[in-house]
C-alpha cells in the first residue's frame, strides 16, 4: 500500500478456516476507492494485530467483525485507539443492513474495487435466504480456496465506516458552530437540505404556536462589548465578528404539545 490518510477500513476477522480480510478504502467526493487488500491466512491473533498496528496511522474509522475470536482484537484495539476502531457483531439484522448498504453502493456504481477471482468468487458467494421466522439471511458456503466471503465482508464494513451519519438541522448547526470555534471548515459533511429535511420529520406536526414559541427564542440584540448589530449565529453561539464576543444561547426545551 501507498501512503494515504484518512481512509475508512473494515476488518473480516479470521484464524483458520477462512481468511482474514482487512479493506481499505477511501471517498473522493461520493465515490469509494479501493486502496489496499490485505489477506492474512493461518496467522496468529498477535501477528494480525501487529499489522493492524501498523496501519492505523492512515486510518480514520476501522470497523471490525467483534464476533468470536474478533472480540479480542477489538477490545485491545479500541483500548489502544478510542473512537477510530467501531465493532460489528454480525447478527441476521446487521449483516443484512451490512449487504444490503454494499449492495447498494455497487449498484450506484460508486465503488471502485480490484478486479481478481477471488474478489469475485468472494462478492458472488453471498446468497439471501429466509429463515422460517421470515427473517432475511445473508450468508456464503465455506470454501477451502476462496473462504466465506470474507472480502465481501470486509468491503461493506469499510462502507459502513465511510457512512456520513445523518444530523437534523440543529444538530448540523451546533457541529458547525463547534468547528468554527477550532478554527476548521464548518461543513460536517451533509447538506443543509438533507437536515432540514431530517428536522422535519421532527417538527412537521408540531403546532404553529409551539413553531413561534421557537422563533421567538431570545437573541441579544447587540453586541455589549462593541455595539455591534449584525451578530452572526452559529448553532446555540452567537458570535460577534468585529470583536470576537461570544455568547451561548439557552437551551431550546421541546414542547411537550403536538398535534
Amino acid at each position: 500500500m501507498g501512503t494515504y490518510r484518512d481512509l475508512y477500513a473494515g476488518w473480516d476477522v479470521a484464524r483458520n478456516r477462512d481468511l482474514s480480510v482487512i479493506w481499505f478504502i477511501e471517498r473522493v467526493g461520493d465515490i469509494s476507492w479501493t486502496r489496499g487488500v490485505i489477506e492474512m491466512r493461518d496467522q496468529s491473533t498477535p501477528s494480525q494485530m501487529a499489522e493492524a498496528r501498523k496501519l492505523m496511522p492512515m486510518i480514520r474509522r476501522l470497523v471490525i467483525d467483534k464476533s468470536s475470536m474478533g472480540l479480542t482484537i477489538y477490545e485491545q484495539l479500541y483500548q489502544e485507539f478510542g473512537d477510530a476502531i467501531e465493532g460489528v457483531q454480525f447478527t441476521l439484522a446487521t449483516k443484512e443492513a451490512l449487504a444490503v448498504g454494499a449492495k447498494r453502493r455497487l449498484e450506484e456504481a460508486k465503488a471502485r474495487i480490484p478486479d481478481t477471482p477471488m474478489i469475485r468468487n468472494s462478492f458472488r458467494s453471498v446468497k439471501k435466504t429466509v429463515t422460517s421466522t421470515g427473517q432475511a439471511r445473508f450468508d456464503a458456503e465455506h470454501d477451502a480456496q476462496h473462504g466465506h466471503a470474507d472480502h465481501f465482508w470486509a468491503f461493506a464494513m469499510a462502507e459502513s465506516a465511510a457512512a456520513q451519519p445523518q444530523y437534523g438541522l440543529f444538530e448540523l448547526w451546533r457541529l458547525q458552530a463547534e468547528a468554527i470555534e477550532r478554527g476548521e471548515s464548518a461543513e460536517p459533511g451533509q447538506s443543509l437540505a438533507d437536515a432540514q429535511k431530517g428536522e422535519a420529520e421532527i417538527f412537521g406536526n408540531m403546532r404553529m404556536n409551539d413553531r413561534l414559541f421557537w422563533k421567538k427564542r431570545s437573541r441579544t440584540l447587540q453586541c455589549p462589548e462593541c455595539g455591534n448589530k449584525n451578530l452572526a449565529l452559529h448553532g446555540d453561539v452567537e458570535r460577534c465578528n468585529p470583536c470576537g464576543w461570544k455568547h451561548e444561547l439557552p437551551a431550546f426545551v421541546f414542547p411537550a404539545r403536538f398535534s
